[in-house]
This record gives structure tokens, C-alpha cells and sequence, in this order.
């Protein structure tokens, strides 16, 4: 019965967010393993007519060309829905599974409205399901969300409705009747990450294409451990924590090395990856023999890989051994330069003086690295985002300084904060972290929050003296637009052009 029943992924995102998305895969995996036909509809490479996030970091200096010269030329010449049609008409699926994250829930529901159309069984998921439930499935579009992890519903839903079964009691499934009531099924216990693993067959080739420190790799994502232990207020992270304790369950959960093992050999034997991509939240918080294991173990492959940690998770020994076994560069987040915003408001509690003592042994390690700050948080200010500024300007030896607007995701502590305040339309649409402040805050301004975003870099890389001028490249007119120019010019000679 499964051979002859069809499922469509459905990934709306956001235009050339290019990071391949783990639970496509997962949820492929598991579907083709019980026989079912799985195709995708991947939304990545349609363009909107604006500029996506990508392309933004890339005109305010936050990414290389490299990227507008290969990236943007796998961008789809054909209309996004009159494709997804005729891939409805085509394929003709017995099953949908939307996964997306909040910033693309305008083209999911864009999607939806299409494909309901169709009358097929369709379900909702992602993070946002999870955070937001009641106020995602009160949609018109959505009747039917999976809360919580997506590996075993997927499964046991498909199964059912293959067999022409009833699924109303599964756990993790939302149902909205006919009437408007709503099934809400408890969650099912958490997953043994070891009993996964992937299958990225339903991409495009092309999505592999990942550009990072200024070359192109054929890149893949891994997922070494689920959860995290940081309590940072703008990070959706925590919320995981705190439902799985009102079950008495701890979200957090690493998989076995002889798991990572599997995978590993599977994502560059089969797919022929020369970079991984490590999605854990902060993979190195984690004892440190878990890590001398994963080294260890990584000396078998020693294909170059990536990942997002903390600058107090490091030590001397510790990034030279990663690095002899493949470790091609890290990100590493300060969000904010002022450190009492730092500790009170956003829960990272560690001094500038401690970060620039980290960030010195990052440098002297040698290894590639970016650094990440938030602006235009809740209750933080234009001078505060110079304190930001100040702190980057004394770390030593990065190549790249990623600065996202604070987006006020569902499930945040930082969200819920800015509402009280009547900074924030509940209602609110979130788009992506290079986008216009969605805040109200009549001390710091969207227009301000938004010039800062594009002339951060800038007031970083110069001498203060050259401040004034760069003031003027804030504002979004003619002359702004002149001085942001001509500065980001010198800027790419500088960082880019002249190695």
C-alpha cells in the first residue's frame, strides 16, 4: 500500500537561505524507509522582488561577492506558485508536509491557499507550531498542525492514511474540525536522535552550493545534539527547555558517537559534501571528553566543517586539536557590546573583559571566524549599539561581522518583554534579520535601528574620527547612499580585495 502513496514536501522559505533544512531530510529518510513515494517543493530559489536576507548581508558588507556571482544565478526563472500547481497536478499527492520556520509563514500561507484547493490531508510544522499552536492554527489556511518533533508523527500519520485509518487520537497532532473545534493531542514522548538519519535525494543539486569564508563548497548540514543549554532571552531555544520539563523530560539530548559516526560517512559518502555544516546551537557545550571523542573519531574523516559556539567554550588545546582534524571556521555570538544589556536583558552573563580574553585566544589559535551581534533590541539604545560597536572594534583576528536585526520570534522571552512594553503588535508578521525593525520604540526608531544596520561594519573598521561622515551614510537618501559607497569600497579593498 505505501509503494503506491505519494507525500509532497512543502519547504516555503525565505529566497536563498541557503543552509539545507535537517528536517526535510529526516522526515525524507523516515518516509522513504516505510516505502512511501517522497517528493519535494523547495521555495528557496524563487525570488520576491525584494532583497533577501542573503543578498543584504552582502550589500552592507557582512558577506563577499562571492556570493551575488555564483548564488544568485540559481534563482528560478518561472513563477513560484504556478510551479507548485503544476507539481500539485503532476505528482498528485496523497499527503502534504508543510515544515517552515516563522519568517516564511507568509509563503506557506501563500502555498497553503493553492494546495487546499486540492483537498489533500495537509499538516502543518516547525518551530513555529510548536511555539505558537493556538494562535498558528487559528489560520483559516491551517487545520492541522504537528507540535512538537516531527519524526514520529510524520511516520505514523502517513502509515495511517496509507491503511485508510483513523488519526485523530495520534500525539503531537492538532486537528481542526469542520465545526472550528480543535483536537489538541498530548505530546508524544521525546526521540532517540540515534535512530535517525537522512537522505537528501529530494534536492536540487544546486542547494548543496554553500559560499562561506569567501569560496563555494558543496556543503551539508549535521545535527550532533538537539537542545541547548543557554537561557539567552531572544532565542527560541529555551521554550524547548521549558515545555519538556513540564512533561518532567529534558529536551536537551546528544547523539551517540557511533550515531555522528553514521552520519557522517553518509553525508560524504553518499553525497559527496566537502563541508559540514554543524547545526547544533552552541556544539561546544558539552563535556570536554565528548569533544576530545568527537576528535578523536573525526580523524577518519577530516572533511572541513563549521560550527556556532560561545568564545568562553574555548581553550588554546581544544581549538588546535579541532583544527587538525578539520575544523574550517566558527561563528561565535556577543550580540551585545554593553554588558549590563548583556547579563540583565538578553541572559548572557559573561564580562566584555572575559569576552576579549576568549576572543584573544580565538585569534592567536588562527583559525577562520565570524562574529554575530543583535541591534535594535527591546529597551536597548543608539549609544548601546556603539558600546557594541567599540567591543568588535578590540577583538583581533575575524574576518566577518554579521549584525541581524532583532526579530521578535514566537516562543522568546525577549517577544513576550516588548509586547508589555506596547513595542510590538502581538499580530505581528516576523520576515528575516536583515528586515526593518518590526519595534515601535520611540527612543530608537526603526529608520535608526535600520541605518545602524547597514553602516555597522563600517563605524568597525574605521577610526572614530571618520564617525561624522559615516552618521550621514545612515540616512536613506542620495547623499547616504554616495558616502555608503564610497566607504564600502575602501572597505572591501581593505577586508577583501587586497588578500
Amino acid at each position: 500500500m505505501t509503494k503506491n502513496f505519494r507525500i509532497l514536501l512543502v519547504y516555503p522559505n525565505i529566497p536563498m537561505m541557503l543552509v539545507t533544512p535537517l528536517s526535510i531530510a529526516l522526515f525524507t529518510w523516515i518516509l522513504k524507509k516505510e516505502g512511501f513515494e517522497v517528493h519535494l517543493f523547495d521555495t528557496t530559489q524563487y525570488g520576491d522582488g525584494d532583497l533577501s536576507s542573503p543578498q543584504k548581508r552582502v550589500k552592507y558588507l557582512q558577506a563577499r561577492e562571492i556570493f551575488s556571482e555564483e548564488n544568485l544565478k540559481l534563482l528560478q526563472k518561472t513563477e513560484m506558485t504556478s510551479d507548485f500547481l503544476t507539481k500539485l497536478e503532476s505528482f498528485r499527492p496523497d499527503l502534504l508536509l508543510y515544515s517552515f520556520n516563522e519568517d516564511a509563514l507568509s509563503r506557506a500561507l501563500q502555498l497553503l491557499r493553492i494546495s487546499n484547493a486540492f483537498k489533500i490531508p495537509t499538516v502543518v510544522g516547525g518551530v513555529l507550531a510548536t511555539a505558537a499552536p493556538e494562535w498558528l492554527i487559528s489560520f483559516p489556511e491551517i487545520n492541522m498542525l504537528g507540535v512538537g518533533e516531527g519524526e514520529e508523527v510524520v511516520r505514523d500519520l502517513a502509515l495511517r492514511l496509507s491503511q485508510g485509518q483513523d488519526y485523530a487520537d495520534l500525539p503531537n497532532l492538532w486537528i481542526k474540525k469542520a465545526d472550528g473545534s480543535i483536537i489538541r493531542n498530548p505530546i508524544r514522548p521525546l526521540v532517540n536522535l540515534d535512530n535517525y538519519s537522512t537522505d537528501f535525494s529530494v534536492f536540487d543539486e544546486s542547494r548543496f552550493v554553500r559560499p562561506m569564508g569567501g569560496k563555494i563548497h558543496r556543503a551539508l548540514p549535521i545535527e550532533t545534539f538537539r537542545g541547548c543549554p543557554n537561557r539567552c532571552t531572544f532565542c527560541n531555544s529555551p521554550m524547548h527547555n521549558r515545555m519538556a520539563r513540564q512533561h518532567n523530560r529534558v529536551y536537551l539530548r546528544r547523539r551517540s558517537l557511533q550515531s555522528v559516526r553514521r552520519e557522517l560517512a553518509n553525508l560524504i559518502d553518499n553525497y559527496q559534501a566537502n563541508l559540514l555544516y554543524i547545526i547544533d546551537d552552541d556544539f561546544l557545550a558539552r563535556p570536554r571528553q565528548q569533544i576530545e571523542a568527537f576528535i578523536s573519531m573525526y580523524r577518519e574523516f577530516r572533511v572541513p566543517f563549521w560550527f556556532n559556539t560561545r568564545p568562553e567554550r574555548c581553550t588554546a588545546d581544544l581549538l588546535q586539536k579541532l583544527t587538525e582534524v578539520g575544523l574550517f571556521r566558527a561563528s561565535f555570538g556577543i550580540e551585545s557590546g554593553n554588558e549590563e544589556f548583556r547579563i540583565k536583558r538578553l541572559g548572557r552573563n559573561i564580562s566584555n573583559e572575559r569576552l576579549l580574553h576568549y576572543f584573544n585566544i580565538i585569534y592567536e589559535s588562527g583559525i577562520q571566524y565570524s562574529i554575530n551581534c543583535i541591534i535594535g533590541f527591546p529597551f536597548e539604545t543608539r549609544e548601546m549599539v556603539f558600546d557594541t560597536i567599540r567591543l568588535v572594534k578590540q577583538i583581533k583576528g575575524y574576518d566577518a561581522v554579521t549584525v541581524s536585526i532583532y526579530t521578535p520570534y514566537r516562543g522568546t522571552v525577549l517577544r513576550q518583554k516588548a509586547i508589555e512594553a506596547g513595542w510590538l503588535d502581538p499580530e505581528a508578521l516576523t520576515i528575516h534579520t536583515t528586515a526593518s525593525s518590526m519595534l515601535k520604540m520611540p527612543h530608537f526608531t526603526a529608520n535608526q535601528i535600520d541605518g545602524l544596520m547597514r553602516t555597522f561594519p563600517l563605524y568597525v573598521e574605521f577610526d572614530e574620527s571618520a564617525w561624522p561622515e559615516i552618521a550621514k551614510a545612515e540616512r536613506f537618501e542620495p547623499e547616504g547612499e554616495e558616502i555608503l559607497e564610497r566607504y564600502a569600497r575602501i572597505y572591501r579593498q581593505r577586508r577583501w580585495e587586497a588578500g
